[in-house]
This record gives structure tokens, sequence and C-alpha cells, in this order.
């Protein structure tokens, strides 16, 4: 930075200290998961009962779904590898008027239809797919159109 005083005409140069900027890239990639878990997901969920209804022959699909939280599975292929996490996503739909699948009040309800299974991700950001912990690309946005 640069600073002149008119009456003893000096100009002065002067660094101004930086604040340090932390960035936090695996405090912001668990806020954004849990937002994927709990807004994003579902939001994609309506989408897909649209796109049935648009292309099914039906007059009129409707869902309910849910987010159940953390999923435990049995099945362990190699015994270093961890039990697989997972959040499971549940359904329950009613086409013309006919719930699927029937008999079920809600989609946490047991019977409900699994749509799909989202890997749980651990304390260090890194998803647990099948066991093993695979890397979770990300990109940050630092402004419009600069990432």
């Amino acid at each position: 930075m640069f600073s002149y005083d008119d009456k003893s005409r000096v100009l002065k140069i002067q660094k101004i200290p930086e604040p340090e900027m932390e960035m936090n890239l695996v405090e912001y990639q668990k806020q954004s998961y849990e937002q994927f878990l709990s807004k994003t997901v579902t939001t994609d969920l309506d989408d897909l009962v649209t796109v049935m209804q648009d292309s099914l022959p039906v007059s009129a699909v409707e869902g309910k779904f849910c987010v159940k939280g953390l999923q435990r599975s049995g099945y362990q292929r190699e015994v270093k590898k961890q039990t697989s996490r997972y959040y499971s996503v549940r359904a329950i739909f009613k086409i013309d008027g006919v719930q699927y699948p029937p008999g079920v009040d809600s989609p946490e309800d047991y019977g409900a239809i699994e749509v799909l299974r989202i890997p749980h991700m651990d304390d260090d950001a890194i998803l647990n797919v099948d066991g093993a912990r695979r890397i979770l690309l990300m990109q940050l946005v630092a402004a419009e159109r600069v990432s």
C-alpha cells in the first residue's frame, strides 16, 4: 500500500499484513454433504416422480420419501475392510390410486421400497463405499465463473 504525505512530500510504501484464511475444507465438505442428504435428495426424488408421471401411461403418480438414519450392512468381503455404512432412501408410491408397497403407512416403515443407498461420509470427509474408503472429489467456487 502506498501513502503520500503532502506536507513532508514523502511517499511511503507499506506492507499490510494479510489475515490468514482458513479453508476448513473438511467442514465445508461435511456441511455440503449434510445439505445433500437433507434437501437435494428429496428434491431429486420429487423430480423422479414428475418424470414417472410424464413417461408412464398412467393418470397420477405420487411419492413419499425419507432418508433413514445410518444403516450398517452385515456384508464384509475382506477382513481389513470396514463394515459398509450407508443412508437408506425409502419410498412409497401411489400410482393411479394404488399404493406400492401395499399396507405400508410411511416411507420410514420397514416394508417401504428402498430406492437407493447413499454412502456414509466419515470424519475425514471420505466416503465409505462397500466397506472401503473412497476419495471424494469436490469443487470450490471462489466467485461466479471462477473455481
